[in-house]
């Protein structure tokens, strides 16, 4: 039971750290975005 719990505990951090990233690469694109169009 224990290595069990041992592997969902690491798959839920592992799809947090996921969510993390995908989250600053969300913020990047929409800085990037609105730095285009603050130049155009």
């Amino acid at each position: 039971m224990a290595d069990k719990s041992a592997v969902k505990s690491s798959k839920q951090s592992a799809r947090a750290l996921k969510e993390r990233r995908a989250e600053k690469r969300e913020k990047a694109i929409a800085s990037i975005l609105l730095t285009r169009k603050r130049k155009s």
